[in-house]
């Protein structure tokens, strides 16, 4: 049986809901906004794979744990924004104007987060399956870091405004996800709030791991 985060916190807050969706599969309304999230995914991907990911960068090269960042100079705005801009085809309507020049500014916001420098991403947009059991547990992750004494997963959110608490669910799903592609634990996990500029995170040690299993 196959699961994701999305299946399992649908499950959790409505069964029915879950029936609908994931076992009769009836189709669900496509919702606006995610045109937005979508674009604003890959721009970020796309910008990090220009800055960071070339130089053998990536799974292949994570045999050693590493003890310091691994930064790279930060690339011109303009390359941000030039992904950003190649997902919407003009004309705009009304509604998708707003959501572009929405996207352009937190896309500002988000460079200037990160200042002179960014960290170099081990992983991209990198799905994963990991087997528990009867069930097979799959997701993506938007990207993962090298920071200080090992690494830090980082999934990207665009609410409106930011819960009071953070839903660790899906934070130790994602956890399960890269200890499945690299053998490696994430002890530092975070949700990057996209409209906000902020990022919250929590840590979690290989006790977690296998608690998690």
């Amino acid at each position: 049986m196959k699961l994701s985060y999305s299946a399992i916190r649908t499950y959790l807050e409505c069964p029915f809901r879950y029936r609908l969706t994931y076992i009769e599969r009836l189709p669900t309304l496509t919702r606006p906004y995610m045109k937005l999230a979508n674009a604003l995914h890959y721009a970020l991907e796309k910008f990090h794979r220009d800055v960071g990911r070339a130089r053998g960068e990536g799974r292949e090269a994570m045999g050693e744990r590493p003890i310091a960042p691994c930064l790279v100079p930060l690339a011109p705005l303009e390359s941000l924004l030039s992904h950003f801009e190649a997902q919407w085809r003009a004309p705009l309507g009304k509604f998708d104007q707003a959501q572009y020049e929405e996207g352009r500014a937190i896309l500002e916001r988000y460079y200037r987060f990160h200042g002179r420098e960014l960290p170099r991403p081990i992983l991209l947009e990198e799905r994963f399956r990991v087997g528990i059991g009867l069930y097979g547990l799959s997701g993506k992750l938007d990207r993962v870091d090298r920071v200080e004494g090992g690494y830090e997963i980082i999934d990207y959110k665009t609410p409106r405004q930011i819960p009071e608490e953070m839903d660790t669910l899906q934070l130790d799903i994602y956890q399960l996800g890269f200890y499945a592609l690299t053998r490696q634990v994430a002890e530092k996990l975070s949700f990057y709030y996209l409209r906000q500029g902020e990022k919250r995170s929590v840590e979690r040690d290989g006790e977690n791991l296998r608690r998690s299993r």
